[in-house]
């Protein structure tokens, strides 16, 4: 039977790509060779956002529909229990230095700030209308959440909660990545199909970038300095150069992509496609150097798969899931 895969994770420390299944309440794994790795794990109901803790291994996974957040570990055979939090909870950012997990709650219009050493709600933040997307910028400590209604992004401080400010941004905003070497926030708004770029060393937006159709989920890139955004009207993605505010590349996907994640190993962008029941993957040449990023002259050019002979560019594969029935017991 069919899923529906709505937001992709990478785990830094294994390589694994982890993918959240909406209509299964299901996780799925995607290994080093990019086919699946196990037969998943169950979690709550509706599960959307997902992020790996890279200290203990940890998945945090925000049930939409069970107002949960549920643990599980790297392997995907351990559940861990779950955490209440608010009302129809989103994404979800995971902050090492602190030790807080951060989850939007949609229909509470707060955040909940998870202890990471008990797995409890420590507090409940304040946010704008019906908050969605989330992102902690390592270099401040600041927690960004897009309030989808508000037409807003929150700014909080990730250690104490405090509330520091708000940025206007587009229409509906929904997705929020950090990308630490330019100092930038961006911020995908879904009725404006453009994303907002806010200078975070100030917090103020310093212009705005025309993409696809509703643009959704958002990923920066450490490897070729590139941010991908999700277009799900478009069935495409774009592929934003964060200091000059351009696009510099577009791929085609799926159908309605929605969530979208980068490999730090090797720059290979992952993309689900809500309606496809399947991840698109974006491969890159290997740079002249084993183990060296793709070569910075042409990040537009995606290759798939690396070890084969260079093919067209643009060309794109494609891993299906929510294919299989799996029995394993969350409890």
């Amino acid at each position: 039977m069919g899923g529906h895969p709505y937001a992709v994770a990478t785990d830094d420390a294994t390589g694994t790509i982890y993918v959240s299944d909406f209509s299964n309440d299901r996780l799925d794994a995607i290994n080093g060779t990019d086919e699946l790795a196990s037969d998943g794990a169950q979690v709550g109901h509706g599960p959307l956002g997902l992020a790996v803790d890279g200290a203990t291994g940890t998945l945090y996974v925000a049930d939409y529909a069970g107002n949960m957040v549920s643990l599980v570990n790297a392997t995907l055979d351990t559940f861990g229990g779950s955490v209440p939090v608010g009302l129809l909870p989103y994404f979800v950012a995971v902050d090492t230095t602190s030790g807080y997990v951060y989850v939007p709650n949609s229909y509470s219009d707060n955040v909940s700030m998870i202890s990471v050493s008990t797995n409890t709600v420590s507090l409940s933040l304040p946010a704008g209308k019906s908050p969605e997307g989330v992102a902690v910028d390592p270099l401040n400590g600041y927690v960004y959440v897009a309030n989808a209604l508000s037409n807003n992004v929150t700014v909080l401080n990730g250690s104490t909660g405090a509330y520091v400010g708000s940025v206007a941004v587009g229409e509906f905003p929904v997705g929020v990545a950090v990308d630490v070497p330019t100092d930038r926030v961006l911020v995908t708004n879904l009725d404006s199909d453009n994303v907002t770029v806010i200078n975070s060393s100030t917090d103020e937006v310093i212009g705005s970038v025309p993409v696809g159709g509703a643009p959704y989920g958002i990923a920066a890139s450490s490897t070729n300095g590139s941010v991908y955004v999700a277009n799900s009207d478009s069935n495409n993605v774009s592929q934003l150069d964060a200091l000059t505010r351009t696009v510099v590349g577009s791929f085609a996907v799926g159908s309605y992509p929605v969530g979208v994640a980068v490999d730090p190993d090797n720059g290979y962008v992952y993309v689900a496609n809500f309606y496809s029941a399947n991840v698109s993957v974006i491969g890159w040449e290997k740079a002249a150097t084993p183990g060296g990023p793709p070569p910075s002259g042409s990040p537009g050019a995606p290759l798939w798969p690396t070890y084969a002979a260079v093919g067209a560019a643009g060309a794109v594969a494609a891993i299906a899931v929510g294919v299989l029935v799996y029995r394993r017991s969350r409890r």
